[in-house]
């Protein structure tokens, strides 16, 4: 685990500072749009977007990275290779054109045939968003090859700040254009944020390859990959699918629904974005290299102590989550246009996703080690279980519990998932936990449940007080957050003999 720390401190950092952006673009759009139908169309309008870039563009990323990197390290004919590479670029533009044209011509129909959507104006607010966020696909999937060819030689920093800029064009969008155009202004300014990704990775993509120089016709590197991208595409779509299920249930419930369903998912990604996420890029190039010189029990050694450490973070924020889910929400969200009804009931479905903030990362850690495996045939099938499975149960949880039975259903998918795929992990690649792992997961489960009950036993002391002022929420979430971190502390200091960061820096176990 040592030899990841500096790489995935790095990234931390990056991650925490871009992410940063995402809770002002979230308070200003609660402030600004409140829950209204015409917001529910962007969320749902984005999602249907983000599907489509998902699938694309991660499954080029996923597949295009090694085979970029034996190309640049192990040819010698380097103008070959950028000829490939710039070849396979062009056909991606080609490619984005076509399904940019495909999804301004089907924004309509599609608007027409969203459930929950069927006046009139809610269909034209959002056709009008998928015809605005269509074009995105057309900078996104050029920007994906760039990318790999970029985390081929070991250059994350970059694509990785680029990142943030669709998001911070949105704040200033919302910003300078709300008054003009109204709810456009964050499709607007997605798009605006897109292009100028594109634009700048581009010029630097030339500089440092020289003059664009393709041959649309050479398809040496879609030859190369084309045995895997289409589980590799399948897999990724799934999570991305499964969303947008959760939300076209949720639109059927009720109008701002689905505003109340984002807002709460935020909170869930959140901790994915800035913590797991950070870990698994800094491990997964650490997997890859102990699975080809040290064989496949180190590399489930190494795997079981990436999630003990995984967990060791991860947990005490999700308790934290869910135990000050209401000082969270009010503190975030309830001011401006959004209701305090609104307020409790966002709080009550952010409770709901609570376990999803632990299974999602603990599956993409395992999916890693399938990577390493080359067993994507394996993930594109779970991934098609996952999705029946969350539609059954956004069906039938709905229906007993509204919009935080959504919320549920997510949970619940992702705890099965867990354990499939763990299960096929023990039995097809000897995925097991050495008895010190298991009694450190042991002591880490404890620790947070014991910050769990102290969590509820301060706020029975000093409840929280929705009307209370701004400087008064701050200071209580605050007070909170203290006692919740030196609860958890000490007793992993007490159980583990170690404090957490000797324990992520250890090598051994």
């Amino acid at each position: 685990m040592k030899n990841i720390i500096k790489p995935a401190a790095a990234l931390f950092v990056v991650n925490v500072l871009l992410k940063l952006s995402g809770p002002a673009k979230n308070i200003l759009i609660a402030h600004k749009f409140g829950i209204s139908r015409k917001l529910d169309a962007y969320f749902i309008a984005q999602n249907i977007i983000d599907v489509v870039l998902a699938t694309v563009t991660f499954a080029i990323i996923i597949v295009a990275i090694p085979i970029f990197a034996g190309m640049l390290f192990e040819r010698t004919d380097r103008s070959s290779v950028k000829s490939d590479i710039d070849s396979f670029l062009s056909q991606s533009l080609v490619l984005a054109g076509f399904i940019t044209l495909l999804f301004l011509a089907a924004s309509r129909p599609l608007a027409n045939i969203i459930p929950g959507f069927s006046d009139p104006s809610s269909q034209g607010y959002l056709s009008a968003q998928l015809a605005i966020l269509s074009v995105t696909v057309l900078f996104a999937i050029p920007v994906s090859v760039m990318t790999g060819y970029f985390h081929s030689l070991g250059r994350v920093v970059m694509p990785a700040v680029l990142n943030a800029l669709p998001v911070l064009s949105i704040i200033l969008s919302i910003i300078l254009l709300t008054s003009m155009i109204d709810i456009y202004s964050l499709p607007v300014g997605f798009l605006a944020g897109s292009l100028l990704v594109f634009l700048i990775l581009a010029k630097v993509y030339v500089g440092n390859t020289g003059k664009l120089a393709s041959d649309i016709r050479n398809t040496a590197v879609w030859k190369r990959i084309r045995h895997l991208i289409a589980p590799a595409m399948i897999f990724a779509a799934g999570g991305h699918i499964n969303l947008l299920v959760d939300q076209l249930f949720t639109s059927q419930i009720k109008d701002g629904g689905v505003s109340i369903l984002s807002y709460a998912q935020f909170f869930v990604t959140m901790p994915f974005l800035v913590i797991t996420l950070p870990l698994i890029t800094a491990l997964f190039p650490e997997m890859s290299k102990t699975h080809t010189v040290s064989g496949t029990k180190s590399l489930m050694a190494l795997t079981s102590r990436g999630f003990a450490v995984l967990l060791m973070v991860l947990i005490p924020v999700a308790v934290t989550i869910m135990s000050l889910k209401t000082p969270i929400i009010d503190l975030f969200y309830n001011h401006g246009l959004f209701a305090p009804q609104a307020a409790k009931e966002t709080a009550r479905v952010l409770l709901a996703y609570g376990p999803a903030i632990l299974f999602l990362s603990m599956n993409n850690l395992i999916q890693r080690l399938f990577f390493v495996k080359k067993a994507l045939t394996i993930l594109m099938g779970l991934t098609i279980l996952s999705i029946i499975l969350n539609i059954i149960l956004d069906y039938t949880l709905a229906s007993l519990f509204s919009i935080t039975g959504i919320a549920m259903a997510t949970s619940v998918t992702d705890l099965l998932y867990f354990a499939v795929i763990f299960t096929l992990g023990r039995r097809k690649f000897d995925l097991r936990f050495s008895r010190r792992i298991k009694m450190d997961l042991a002591g880490i489960g404890l620790s947070g449940l014991i910050m769990a009950v102290g969590l509820q036993g301060f706020l029975a002391l000093y409840p929280h007080k929705s009307d209370a002022s701004l400087s008064a929420q701050i200071a209580h979430l605050a007070a909170c957050l203290g006692v919740g971190c030196l609860i958890y502390l000490g007793f992993i200091k007490l159980l583990l003999k170690k404090g957490v960061f000797k324990y992520v820096a250890e090598d051994k176990e």
